[in-house]
């Protein structure tokens, strides 16, 4: 068994944006901050080598900026995009311990999940629109829906 905690940073594409004249293309990527809590049951599949199944509770935050066409071939900053998410999700995986304390850990996450997002849009003045922030809540139970890898590494604090 093993009870800890994780820490989550990234960066993620979004989409494209494109000039109106097609000459230039922007990518459009978005940051991620989260913390976890999680409890873990091991089974040795062979020495060093372990499938665990995981029970955690996730927090985290994510943001990025839409980018408009300004003129011809030029972007400029548009909805400003931030929201938060927890989650609850039970995940198999696979670790090898490379040494007593250390161990690499392969994960498939979301297999059985509940999310709740909220997410705020913060849009500029543009012509005769007045800026505007709108909000929105979403949640939903699933199995296997986002199912996303992870590969990690861990060290254990305890025996």
């Amino acid at each position: 068994m093993a009870v800890g905690l994780s820490l989550n940073v990234g960066s993620m594409y979004m989409s494209t944006a494109t000039s109106t004249d097609g000459t230039k293309k922007e990518n459009v990527m978005g940051s991620t901050l989260g913390v976890g809590l999680f409890a873990r049951k091991y089974s040795e599949i062979t020495t060093n080598l372990y499938m665990h199944t995981q029970a955690g509770l996730n927090y985290g935050s994510f943001s990025f900026t839409d980018k408009d066409n300004d003129g011809l071939s030029a972007f400029k900053d548009g909805d400003k995009v931030s929201g938060t998410l927890i989650n609850i999700a039970v995940s198999p995986g696979l670790t090898y311990f490379v040494s007593p304390k250390w161990g690499i850990d392969f994960s498939l996450n979301n297999i059985l999940s509940y999310d709740m997002t909220t997410t705020k849009t913060e849009s500029p003045a543009a012509g005769l629109f007045p800026a505007s922030t709108r909000e929105t809540s979403d949640g939903g139970f699933s199995i296997g829906a986002g199912l996303t890898p992870s590969l990690g590494l861990f060290y254990y604090m305890g025996n």
